[in-house]
C-alpha cells in the first residue's frame, strides 16, 4: 500500500493546515530535497492555494523540510494551484476509505511530494499555466489549474491556459506509482494534449527526474 496515511478526522482545513505539512516534515530532508539528496538552503519557496467554491485560499513556504501554511494568496508567488473544493473532498474522502485512487506501489525512489523544494525549484522555471484534467473521476471530468515561472508571478488567473492535458485516472495511478513517466505519458500518448505542446513536455521534463518509471 502507498505509504501514507490520512487520519479519518481529516478535513479539508487540516488537510492543508495539519496533515500535508506533517507530511511534508517527514518526507522531505532537512537539506533541501526529498529522500536525504538536495542541498542545504534557507531559500523560502512559495506557492498558492486557491480552492473554489468555498473555503479560504493558502500561501505556503517551504524552507528544506521546514514549511509554513497560512492563509489568504501571497502576491508575486511563482507557483499557483486552483481547484475546486468538491474535487478536494472527493479525493479526501477515498484516500480515508476505500483507496480507490490511491497507488499500491510508492515510485522507486520512495513518495516525492510537489512542495519538495527540488520540485519546486524546476518547476518555477517553467513559465506557463496549464490545467490538468482526469476525464473519468467518478463518471465526471475534473481539473486543476497550475500558474509556474514568471506567468505565475503575475497573479492567479486559470482562464485560458497554454496547454490543456487530459489523462485517465488509470494513467494518473501509473505516473503516480512509477509504472509510467511523465514524458512517455506524453511522447507514447497516454494524454490528450490541447495549446502549446512544448510547455507540456517542459513540465514532463521538470517533473521526470523525481516521477521515474520502474525498470
Amino acid at each position: 500500500m502507498f505509504p501514507i496515511d490520512i487520519p479519518a478526522d481529516t478535513t479539508v482545513e487540516s488537510l492543508f493546515t495539519e496533515v500535508y505539512p506533517a507530511l511534508h516534515r517527514k518526507l522531505v530532508s532537512a537539506s533541501g530535497g526529498g529522500g536525504g539528496g538536495g542541498r542545504a538552503t534557507s531559500d523560502a519557496l512559495t506557492s498558492v492555494i486557491r480552492l473554489e467554491g468555498g473555503g479560504p485560499s493558502y500561501t505556503i513556504v517551504v524552507r528544506g523540510n521546514d514549511i509554513e501554511v497560512s492563509e489568504g494568496e501571497a502576491k508575486g508567488a511563482p507557483l499557483w494551484v486552483t481547484i475546486r473544493r468538491d474535487v478536494v473532498e472527493r479525493f479526501l474522502a477515498d484516500w480515508m476509505g476505500p483507496k480507490k485512487y490511491v497507488p499500491k506501489t510508492p515510485l522507486p525512489d520512495g513518495v516525492v511530494l510537489l512542495s519538495d523544494p527540488r520540485v519546486m525549484r524546476r518547476l518555477a522555471m517553467v513559465s506557463a499555466r496549464v490545467e490538468l484534467a482526469l476525464t473519468d473521476f467518478e463518471g465526471e471530468r475534473v481539473s486543476l489549474t497550475a500558474g509556474c515561472g514568471d506567468v505565475a508571478k503575475k497573479g492567479i488567473d486559470p482562464e485560458d491556459p497554454d496547454v490543456v492535458i487530459e489523462a485517465t485516472m488509470d494513467t494518473l495511478t501509473r505516473l503516480v506509482g512509477g509504472q509510467l513517466s511523465p514524458e512517455a505519458a506524453l511522447v507514447d500518448g497516454h494524454v490528450a494534449q490541447t495549446g502549446k505542446r512544448f510547455v507540456a513536455m517542459q513540465l514532463a521534463l521538470a517533473l521526470a527526474p523525481f516521477f521515474p518509471a520502474k525498470r
